[in-house]
């Protein structure tokens, strides 16, 4: 990338292939928002909003408003994932402290948050964690070649559709800024929608290299497929949006390596100064754990005022009282799902799962043609194309009634497997591949059964499986829910 002619080269491919993994756009339908309360707060106020990112599929948000004669800018709010989704104390304080200094903010519930739970239990309640939610999501996603992230992402796009139609808005000076999960869409919505001219996602971009040696992949919507096999990294994502104003936040203790930020930062940085302008992407480094800190909180607000109102002072953050949980519901209910007609992201994946089954149908492809068009999608090599794996045997035992090897299977460089050969000691009738979850050990009284049965008997442990189990871990929740490959699986 040597002149301004191939960085838009660069951007515009980057921008290209993100949407086609996330499955592409729905269409843009009415939003129906409506403002139900408004809540004065003395140096600003607060008005409740919802609205339809898809038909009958509600979000609900805050907008924070300046008492100043509009119009205002705007700054678009993504939450990270904060239980209370837009009722997170640093969420609110945040955005107050944009309204003060002359600058609107629309903070939204993102699915799996908030007032947006996708899944309730028995009493009404929120039955998962956010991040389990969102990766459940992720699971219903995947077949259909959709991403979690497409969701999150559109609720941004249309609340600037949101923004965008409101008198009180000027049109063009839209920023975005979020933390964590809400720095990753800040990240995402900044490079794939013109429409923000200054960001600043918080305590999110690293490098993809870092975060994964340190901590392994993340939550479903931080996976976009084939991102690793493209090139695709968190410079890129900055990048996509270059040459618009962008300040990296960034906390040094973060679990999003610091490492990885300040060569994200660098790589970005000669990227803007090859465009003709480095003063318009910044970094800010606070000495902090994760999270939206209040001196994160204050470099993001100058940051805004620079690029939002032209006015680069030395804004200060006010002392403002935070919604209740309660005070910030825009729902009667408190959750969307209990409205009447709701949708979830369930009864538009499974429109979607239909809708592709009719065009699998109307293709009317041979079985061959079909298992290599999944072939190709998923990368599987036919069993042609496979090299023949190096065995290499370890021990081997002689119990009465058959024979025990141990091996090592080797299918390609790098990927070792380990097995036990189960050997009847007559004639072999039969022969049984056996694969357990919990490994070969688990089912060894299975195996020596099948044995004495003369069946010839492979059990191995393909990986994350006994010996080769992953020493990643979400906890016993996640294992319950996805199994302990989920990072791995990620990771592929």
């Amino acid at each position: 990338i040597e002149t301004p002619e191939d960085a838009a080269a660069h951007s515009q491919k980057i921008r290209d292939v993100f949407v086609q993994q996330l499955g592409g756009w729905p269409e843009k339908t009415a939003l129906n928002a409506r403002v139900v309360d408004t809540l004065d707060r003395g140096a600003y106020k607060i008005e409740k909003v919802i609205y339809e990112s898809r038909p009958s599929f509600h979000v609900t948000a805050l907008m924070y408003l300046p008492k100043t004669p509009p119009p205002y800018p705007a700054v678009l709010f993504p939450c990270g994932h904060d239980p209370n989704g837009k009722a997170g104390e640093a969420y609110q304080r945040a955005c107050a402290f944009l309204a003060v200094n002359g600058i609107a903010s629309l903070c939204y519930d993102p699915i799996g948050q908030g007032e947006r739970a996708q899944i309730l239990d028995e009493a009404g309640k929120q039955k998962y964690t956010s991040t389990i939610e969102h990766t459940l999501v992720t699971v219903s996603c995947i077949p259909l070649g959709t991403s979690v992230a497409a969701f999150r992402i559109w609720d941004g796009i249309r609340g600037i559709d949101y923004l965008q139609s409101r008198d009180d808005i000027i049109k063009d000076r839209i920023g975005c800024t979020g933390n964590s999960g809400g720095g990753t869409l800040t990240t995402y919505i900044s490079a794939l929608d013109d429409r923000v001219y200054c960001a600043a996602p918080s305590c999110y971009i690293t490098s993809l290299k870092d975060l994964i040696l340190v901590d392994g992949p993340h939550d479903g919507e931080q996976c976009i497929a084939g991102q690793l096999a493209f090139g695709m990294d968190h410079a890129d994502y900055l990048m996509a949006r270059a040459p618009k104003p962008t300040m990296v936040l960034c906390a040094t203790r973060d679990f999003f390596p610091i490492g990885g930020v300040w060569d994200t930062y660098r790589m970005t940085k000669r990227f803007y100064t090859r465009l003709g302008y480095p003063e318009r992407l910044e970094i800010a480094e606070a000495d902090e754990e994760h999270g939206y800190t209040p001196m994160l909180r204050q470099a993001m607000v100058r940051w805004m005022k620079r690029w939002l109102l032209n006015v680069d002072d030395t804004a200060t953050e006010p002392d403002v009282t935070p919604l209740t949980d309660e005070e910030a519901l825009v729902t009667t209910e408190g959750q969307v799902l209990k409205l009447a007609g709701e949708r979830s992201v369930w009864d538009i994946n499974n429109d979607l799962a239909s809708k592709l089954s009719e065009q699998r149908k109307a293709a009317n492809l041979p079985k061959e043609a079909l298992l290599e068009k999944v072939r190709d999608i998923t990368n599987i090599r036919p069993l042609q194309e496979l090299p023949k794996p190096d065995v290499q045997k370890i021990a081997s035992a002689q119990p009465f009634g058959f024979r025990v090897e141990h091996l090592v299977l080797r299918p390609e460089a790098g990927l070792a497997i380990p097995a036990m050969l189960y050997i009847p000691q007559y004639a072999v009738s039969g022969r049984a591949l056996y694969v357990a979850q919990d490994g070969m050990a688990s089912v060894t009284a299975q195996c020596e059964k099948l044995a004495k049965e003369n069946t010839l008997v492979l059990a191995v442990d393909l990986p994350n499986c006994g010996e080769t189990r992953s020493a990643w871990s979400h906890g016993e929740q996640w294992e319950s829910l996805f199994g302990p490959s989920y990072k791995s699986v990620m990771l592929a």
